[in-house]
Protein backbone atom coordinates (compact mmCIF):
# COMPACT_ATOMS: atom_id res chain seq x y z
CA UNK A 1 0.00 0.00 0.00
CA UNK A 2 1.62 3.29 -1.08
CA UNK A 3 1.53 5.95 1.08
CA UNK A 4 -0.67 8.13 -0.06
CA UNK A 5 -3.28 5.85 -0.47
CA UNK A 6 -6.15 5.41 2.42
CA UNK A 7 -6.03 2.42 4.97
CA UNK A 8 -9.14 0.33 5.56
CA UNK A 9 -9.06 2.01 9.07
CA UNK A 10 -9.27 5.32 8.41
CA UNK A 11 -5.93 6.77 8.25
CA UNK A 12 -4.98 9.00 5.42
CA UNK A 13 -1.81 11.26 5.25
CA UNK A 14 -1.68 15.01 5.45
CA UNK A 15 1.50 15.25 3.54
CA UNK A 16 3.96 12.64 1.45
CA UNK A 17 5.86 10.17 3.62
CA UNK A 18 8.91 13.10 3.74
CA UNK A 19 6.47 14.49 6.19
CA UNK A 20 3.62 11.89 7.09
CA UNK A 21 0.87 12.89 9.85
CA UNK A 22 -1.91 10.86 10.01
CA UNK A 23 -5.20 11.80 11.04
CA UNK A 24 -7.10 9.23 12.98
CA UNK A 25 -11.36 9.73 12.36
CA UNK A 26 -13.84 7.58 13.28
CA UNK A 27 -16.19 5.45 10.46
CA UNK A 28 -19.28 5.46 12.14
CA UNK A 29 -20.65 7.32 9.00
CA UNK A 30 -18.43 5.75 6.20
CA UNK A 31 -20.55 2.42 6.63
CA UNK A 32 -17.44 -0.01 6.56
CA UNK A 33 -17.76 -0.38 10.64
CA UNK A 34 -14.52 -0.08 12.80
CA UNK A 35 -11.75 -1.16 10.31
CA UNK A 36 -8.65 -3.24 10.10
CA UNK A 37 -6.17 -2.94 12.52
CA UNK A 38 -4.26 -4.87 10.62
CA UNK A 39 -3.85 -1.80 7.95
CA UNK A 40 -1.58 -0.96 10.85
CA UNK A 41 1.25 -3.23 9.75
CA UNK A 42 1.02 -1.99 6.47
CA UNK A 43 1.07 1.89 7.15
CA UNK A 44 3.65 1.88 9.64
CA UNK A 45 6.00 1.51 6.82
CA UNK A 46 5.45 4.94 5.77
CA UNK A 47 7.44 6.26 9.34
CA UNK A 48 11.15 4.88 10.21
CA UNK A 49 11.32 2.62 13.29
CA UNK A 50 11.61 4.07 16.22
CA UNK A 51 9.51 6.90 15.54
CA UNK A 52 7.07 8.22 18.34
CA UNK A 53 4.32 9.11 15.35
CA UNK A 54 4.37 5.15 14.91
CA UNK A 55 3.55 4.25 18.20
CA UNK A 56 1.12 7.25 18.49
CA UNK A 57 -0.32 5.87 15.59
CA UNK A 58 -0.53 2.01 16.17
CA UNK A 59 -2.15 2.98 20.15
CA UNK A 60 -4.80 5.77 18.41
CA UNK A 61 -5.46 3.12 15.67
CA UNK A 62 -6.18 0.13 18.26
CA UNK A 63 -8.06 2.65 20.52
CA UNK A 64 -10.27 3.43 17.30
CA UNK A 65 -10.97 -0.01 16.15
CA UNK A 66 -11.65 -1.95 19.53
CA UNK A 67 -15.12 -0.72 20.58
CA UNK A 68 -16.25 -0.52 16.78
CA UNK A 69 -14.91 -4.38 17.14
CA UNK A 70 -16.22 -5.30 19.99
CA UNK A 71 -19.94 -4.09 19.22
CA UNK A 72 -19.96 -5.78 15.85
CA UNK A 73 -18.66 -9.24 17.61
CA UNK A 74 -21.65 -8.21 20.27
CA UNK A 75 -24.18 -7.93 17.65
CA UNK A 76 -23.01 -11.44 16.03
CA UNK A 77 -22.71 -13.47 19.21
CA UNK A 78 -26.50 -12.35 19.73
CA UNK A 79 -27.53 -13.11 16.81
CA UNK A 80 -26.15 -16.49 16.81
CA UNK A 81 -27.65 -17.01 20.73
CA UNK A 82 -31.05 -16.26 19.96
CA UNK A 83 -31.24 -18.51 16.49
CA UNK A 84 -29.64 -21.16 18.69
CA UNK A 85 -32.02 -20.13 21.67
CA UNK A 86 -35.13 -20.79 18.91
CA UNK A 87 -33.64 -23.81 17.94
CA UNK A 88 -33.37 -25.01 21.59
CA UNK A 89 -37.25 -24.57 22.69
CA UNK A 90 -38.78 -25.77 19.54
CA UNK A 91 -36.84 -28.81 19.38
CA UNK A 92 -37.38 -29.65 23.11
CA UNK A 93 -40.71 -28.86 22.91
CA UNK A 94 -41.59 -30.89 19.56
CA UNK A 95 -39.64 -33.96 21.19
CA UNK A 96 -41.88 -33.55 24.75
CA UNK A 97 -44.98 -33.41 22.40
CA UNK A 98 -44.16 -36.84 20.88
CA UNK A 99 -42.87 -38.72 23.73
CA UNK A 100 -45.97 -37.85 25.71
CA UNK A 101 -47.53 -39.80 22.40
CA UNK A 102 -45.25 -42.47 23.04
CA UNK A 103 -44.78 -43.85 25.98
CA UNK A 104 -43.98 -47.29 25.20
CA UNK A 105 -40.81 -46.11 23.66
CA UNK A 106 -39.26 -44.83 26.99
CA UNK A 107 -35.71 -46.57 27.01
CA UNK A 108 -36.26 -46.39 31.09
CA UNK A 109 -39.24 -47.44 31.78
CA UNK A 110 -38.94 -46.72 35.63
CA UNK A 111 -37.63 -43.51 35.31
CA UNK A 112 -38.87 -39.76 34.83
CA UNK A 113 -36.04 -37.31 34.24
CA UNK A 114 -38.84 -34.64 33.38
CA UNK A 115 -38.77 -33.15 37.00
CA UNK A 116 -35.42 -31.93 35.88
CA UNK A 117 -36.52 -30.03 33.31
CA UNK A 118 -36.65 -26.32 34.88
CA UNK A 119 -33.29 -26.75 36.14
CA UNK A 120 -31.95 -28.09 33.30
CA UNK A 121 -33.21 -25.25 31.08
CA UNK A 122 -31.37 -22.64 33.30
CA UNK A 123 -28.45 -24.56 33.26
CA UNK A 124 -28.54 -24.77 29.21
CA UNK A 125 -29.37 -21.26 28.90
CA UNK A 126 -25.30 -20.29 29.81
CA UNK A 127 -23.94 -23.23 28.28
CA UNK A 128 -25.87 -22.62 25.11
CA UNK A 129 -24.58 -18.43 25.77
CA UNK A 130 -21.05 -19.96 26.05
CA UNK A 131 -21.28 -22.29 22.88
CA UNK A 132 -22.47 -19.31 21.31
CA UNK A 133 -19.50 -17.31 22.00
CA UNK A 134 -16.98 -19.99 20.78
CA UNK A 135 -18.68 -20.18 17.49
CA UNK A 136 -19.40 -16.73 17.11
CA UNK A 137 -15.95 -15.89 18.14
CA UNK A 138 -14.44 -18.25 15.44
CA UNK A 139 -16.52 -16.53 12.77
CA UNK A 140 -15.69 -13.10 13.83
CA UNK A 141 -11.77 -13.95 13.21
CA UNK A 142 -12.82 -15.27 9.69
CA UNK A 143 -14.45 -12.35 8.70
CA UNK A 144 -11.90 -9.99 9.51
CA UNK A 145 -9.51 -12.12 8.10
CA UNK A 146 -7.51 -13.70 10.98
CA UNK A 147 -8.26 -17.45 9.96
CA UNK A 148 -6.89 -19.56 7.39
CA UNK A 149 -8.86 -18.26 4.23
CA UNK A 150 -11.94 -20.49 3.78
CA UNK A 151 -12.85 -22.49 0.60
CA UNK A 152 -15.31 -20.65 -1.79
CA UNK A 153 -18.74 -21.70 -0.76
CA UNK A 154 -19.48 -24.20 -4.01
CA UNK A 155 -21.88 -27.29 -4.25
CA UNK A 156 -18.76 -29.53 -3.28
CA UNK A 157 -16.70 -27.43 -0.88
CA UNK A 158 -19.71 -27.19 2.23
CA UNK A 159 -21.49 -30.63 1.96
CA UNK A 160 -17.55 -31.95 1.84
CA UNK A 161 -16.20 -29.76 4.63
CA UNK A 162 -19.76 -30.48 7.03
CA UNK A 163 -18.48 -34.52 6.69
CA UNK A 164 -15.03 -33.37 7.26
CA UNK A 165 -15.95 -31.67 10.43
CA UNK A 166 -18.53 -34.10 11.60
CA UNK A 167 -15.88 -36.42 11.63
CA UNK A 168 -13.36 -34.30 13.55
CA UNK A 169 -15.68 -32.75 15.96
CA UNK A 170 -17.07 -36.15 16.61
CA UNK A 171 -13.09 -37.15 17.83
CA UNK A 172 -12.91 -33.86 19.85
CA UNK A 173 -16.14 -34.18 21.68
CA UNK A 174 -14.83 -38.43 22.32
CA UNK A 175 -11.65 -37.41 24.01
CA UNK A 176 -12.68 -34.29 25.81
CA UNK A 177 -15.56 -36.23 26.77
CA UNK A 178 -13.04 -38.78 28.49
CA UNK A 179 -10.98 -36.25 29.50
CA UNK A 180 -14.25 -34.93 31.49
CA UNK A 181 -14.79 -38.35 33.20
CA UNK A 182 -11.52 -37.69 34.69
CA UNK A 183 -11.39 -37.54 38.43
CA UNK A 184 -9.73 -34.27 38.06
CA UNK A 185 -12.58 -33.15 36.07
CA UNK A 186 -15.42 -34.75 36.71
CA UNK A 187 -16.53 -31.92 38.77
CA UNK A 188 -17.26 -29.96 35.99
CA UNK A 189 -19.05 -32.55 34.01
CA UNK A 190 -21.41 -34.01 37.18
CA UNK A 191 -24.02 -31.80 36.86
CA UNK A 192 -24.84 -32.79 33.43
CA UNK A 193 -24.57 -36.68 34.96
CA UNK A 194 -27.57 -35.58 37.21
CA UNK A 195 -30.07 -36.92 34.94
CA UNK A 196 -29.77 -40.83 34.80
CA UNK A 197 -32.75 -40.85 32.94
CA UNK A 198 -32.39 -38.06 30.56
CA UNK A 199 -34.82 -35.81 28.34
CA UNK A 200 -34.47 -33.33 25.54
CA UNK A 201 -33.79 -30.61 27.75
CA UNK A 202 -30.72 -32.43 29.57
CA UNK A 203 -29.00 -32.18 26.39
CA UNK A 204 -26.58 -28.15 27.24
CA UNK A 205 -27.00 -28.85 31.12
CA UNK A 206 -23.68 -28.01 31.17
CA UNK A 207 -20.95 -26.07 33.45
CA UNK A 208 -19.42 -23.52 31.83
CA UNK A 209 -15.88 -25.74 31.67
CA UNK A 210 -17.70 -28.89 30.39
CA UNK A 211 -19.45 -26.28 27.35
CA UNK A 212 -15.43 -24.93 26.69
CA UNK A 213 -14.16 -28.54 26.73
CA UNK A 214 -17.05 -30.15 24.30
CA UNK A 215 -17.53 -27.07 22.27
CA UNK A 216 -13.86 -25.52 22.29
CA UNK A 217 -13.72 -26.97 18.63
CA UNK A 218 -16.24 -24.40 17.22
CA UNK A 219 -13.84 -21.81 18.22
CA UNK A 220 -10.76 -23.71 17.51
CA UNK A 221 -11.56 -25.44 13.99
CA UNK A 222 -11.76 -21.58 11.86
CA UNK A 223 -8.05 -21.23 12.38
CA UNK A 224 -7.04 -24.95 11.33
CA UNK A 225 -8.94 -25.74 8.22
CA UNK A 226 -10.23 -23.34 5.34
CA UNK A 227 -13.81 -23.97 6.53
CA UNK A 228 -17.25 -22.63 4.79
CA UNK A 229 -19.21 -20.47 7.44
CA UNK A 230 -21.77 -22.27 5.96
CA UNK A 231 -20.59 -26.09 6.46
CA UNK A 232 -19.77 -25.28 10.29
CA UNK A 233 -23.07 -23.48 11.17
CA UNK A 234 -24.88 -26.91 9.59
CA UNK A 235 -22.79 -29.00 11.55
CA UNK A 236 -23.23 -26.76 14.74
CA UNK A 237 -27.34 -27.15 13.75
CA UNK A 238 -27.19 -31.20 13.23
CA UNK A 239 -25.52 -30.80 16.64
CA UNK A 240 -28.09 -29.15 18.34
CA UNK A 241 -30.54 -31.37 17.17
CA UNK A 242 -29.33 -34.53 17.33
CA UNK A 243 -27.46 -33.67 20.62
CA UNK A 244 -31.30 -32.96 21.80
CA UNK A 245 -32.89 -36.32 20.36
CA UNK A 246 -29.83 -37.91 21.72
CA UNK A 247 -30.85 -37.18 24.99
CA UNK A 248 -34.44 -37.55 24.85
CA UNK A 249 -35.16 -40.89 26.72
CA UNK A 250 -37.18 -42.13 23.98
CA UNK A 251 -35.86 -44.47 21.00
CA UNK A 252 -37.53 -43.72 17.52
CA UNK A 253 -34.88 -44.88 15.39
CA UNK A 254 -33.35 -48.32 16.10
CA UNK A 255 -32.27 -50.28 12.98
CA UNK A 256 -29.79 -52.03 11.71
CA UNK A 257 -28.18 -48.46 10.74
CA UNK A 258 -27.49 -47.70 14.33
CA UNK A 259 -25.98 -50.95 15.62
CA UNK A 260 -22.71 -53.11 14.48
CA UNK A 261 -20.79 -52.91 11.79
CA UNK A 262 -22.77 -49.55 11.54
CA UNK A 263 -21.09 -46.54 12.89
CA UNK A 264 -23.89 -44.54 13.18
CA UNK A 265 -25.94 -44.12 16.73
CA UNK A 266 -29.51 -44.35 17.72
CA UNK A 267 -31.04 -42.18 21.25
CA UNK A 268 -30.21 -45.56 23.38
CA UNK A 269 -26.01 -44.78 22.53
CA UNK A 270 -26.11 -41.68 24.99
CA UNK A 271 -28.69 -42.96 27.27
CA UNK A 272 -26.53 -45.93 27.82
CA UNK A 273 -23.79 -43.41 29.25
CA UNK A 274 -26.48 -41.84 31.71
CA UNK A 275 -27.33 -44.48 33.19
CA UNK A 276 -23.76 -46.99 33.41
CA UNK A 277 -21.40 -43.81 32.66
CA UNK A 278 -18.71 -45.71 31.79
CA UNK A 279 -19.49 -46.59 28.23
CA UNK A 280 -20.50 -44.76 24.86
CA UNK A 281 -18.71 -41.58 24.87
CA UNK A 282 -19.16 -40.37 21.43
CA UNK A 283 -21.18 -37.79 19.52
CA UNK A 284 -22.59 -38.79 16.34
CA UNK A 285 -20.71 -41.87 15.82
CA UNK A 286 -19.95 -45.33 17.75
CA UNK A 287 -16.50 -45.31 15.79
CA UNK A 288 -14.03 -44.34 18.47
CA UNK A 289 -16.14 -46.35 21.46
CA UNK A 290 -15.84 -49.13 19.65
CA UNK A 291 -11.53 -48.83 18.96
CA UNK A 292 -11.29 -47.41 22.07
CA UNK A 293 -13.31 -50.66 23.71
CA UNK A 294 -15.53 -48.25 25.44
CA UNK A 295 -18.74 -48.95 23.68
CA UNK A 296 -21.61 -50.27 26.06
CA UNK A 297 -21.49 -54.35 25.64
CA UNK A 298 -25.29 -54.15 25.48
CA UNK A 299 -26.21 -51.28 23.14
CA UNK A 300 -26.50 -53.80 19.69
CA UNK A 301 -28.60 -55.92 21.19
CA UNK A 302 -30.73 -53.25 23.18
CA UNK A 303 -30.95 -51.93 19.40
CA UNK A 304 -32.34 -54.95 18.16
CA UNK A 305 -34.54 -55.76 20.18
CA UNK A 306 -36.17 -51.69 19.55
CA UNK A 307 -36.15 -52.98 15.84
CA UNK A 308 -39.27 -55.32 16.78
CA UNK A 309 -42.43 -54.31 15.58
CA UNK A 310 -44.21 -56.39 17.71
CA UNK A 311 -42.10 -55.65 21.06
CA UNK A 312 -42.50 -52.19 20.77
CA UNK A 313 -40.44 -50.09 23.79
CA UNK A 314 -41.18 -51.69 26.61
CA UNK A 315 -38.64 -54.58 25.41
CA UNK A 316 -36.20 -52.33 27.59
CA UNK A 317 -38.14 -53.22 30.52
CA UNK A 318 -35.75 -56.46 31.44
CA UNK A 319 -33.36 -54.25 30.47
CA UNK A 320 -34.22 -51.09 32.38
CA UNK A 321 -33.04 -52.78 35.62
CA UNK A 322 -29.95 -53.73 33.99
CA UNK A 323 -29.35 -50.14 32.82
CA UNK A 324 -30.07 -48.69 36.18
CA UNK A 325 -28.01 -51.53 38.15
CA UNK A 326 -24.80 -50.67 36.08
CA UNK A 327 -24.77 -47.30 37.41
CA UNK A 328 -24.01 -48.38 40.91
CA UNK A 329 -20.41 -49.22 40.25
CA UNK A 330 -19.51 -45.97 38.29
CA UNK A 331 -15.74 -45.86 38.60
CA UNK A 332 -13.53 -43.21 38.19
CA UNK A 333 -14.92 -40.79 41.04
CA UNK A 334 -18.49 -40.48 39.15
CA UNK A 335 -21.31 -40.94 41.35
CA UNK A 336 -24.97 -41.21 39.94
CA UNK A 337 -27.17 -38.09 41.04
CA UNK A 338 -30.70 -39.09 40.39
Amino acid sequence: MGCNARTRIGFRPAVNCSRLRFLIRGRSGSGRGAGDVGALGRARRCLPAGDPALFMMIGMGIAVAAPGLLVHYMMLFLAVYAVTLVVYFATGLALTWVNRRHPDRRIQPHRDGSKRMRREIRASMKALATSSALISAGFFAQLNGWTIAPLEATWWSIPGMFVVSMVLFDAWFYWGHRLLHLPAFYRFHAPHHASVAPTAWSNDSSTTVDTLIEHGYYLVIWFILPMPAAALFAQRLYDQVSGMIGHAGFEYFASPTARWPSPLICTTFHDLHHSGFRYNFGNFFSLWDRMMGTVDPRYDAMVAEFERPAAGGNTSGGNGADVSAAGAGTGSGEKAHG
